[in-house]
């Protein structure tokens, strides 16, 4: 007796036919979605800081001194990139508003030499001391502070970036950052 040819059985290789299918709609999607949100995470301190995009790292403030119309303040830095642009200031004031204020480099400047921007450098380097200048004309008690700094002809996207640089709290008593 012979065997009886077998039929192809259809239902197993469709079956495996809508899995590779569903398994490259689904690989698709994901590559569309990668397309439209990577280009967004450029906008994100966090991802810069990650992919070392950031102009600068290791920041850290080492002193902060609090007079009736001004904060002075200085520490380290490492800059990793970019070219710098400007320095934009604020102050919190104990009335619950941000006050933009000018933030003054030129006591380092006189002190140091250096003067806007400085070269990469793989080592920490001296900032400050820079001054936040309160116009007496607002009658602000400041109680914190931030720095953001922007930097143009970045090598890679983005090319001109604003990054928080620092920011305080501040102590009525001494001045020092909380």
């Amino acid at each position: 007796m012979k065997p009886e040819p077998s039929l192809p059985q259809r239902g197993a290789r469709n079956g495996t036919g809508y899995k590779l299918l569903f398994t490259g709609a689904i690989c698709t999607l994901l590559i569309l979605i990668t397309l439209l949100i990577a280009p967004r995470l450029a906008e994100y301190r966090w991802y810069r800081d990650m992919t070392a995009l950031t102009p600068f790292y290791d920041v850290e403030v080492t002193y902060v001194n609090v007079t009736e119309n001004a904060v002075t303040l200085g520490g380290n830095l490492t800059k990793r990139r970019c070219v710098f642009n400007e320095l934009v200031g604020y102050v919190y004031g104990d009335d619950g508003i941000r006050h933009r204020v000018m933030v003054d480099f030129s006591p380092e400047t006189e002190l140091t030499g250096v003067s806007g921007n400085r070269p990469p450098s793989d080592t920490a380097e001296a900032w400050g001391p820079w001054r936040l200048t309160i116009d007496e004309d607002r009658n602000v008690t400041p109680v914190g502070w931030e720095i953001l700094a922007g930097h143009v002809n970045c090598p890679s996207s983005p090319t001109e970036q604003t990054n928080l640089f620092a920011k305080g709290d501040l102590l009525a008593e001494d001045g020092r950052k909380s």
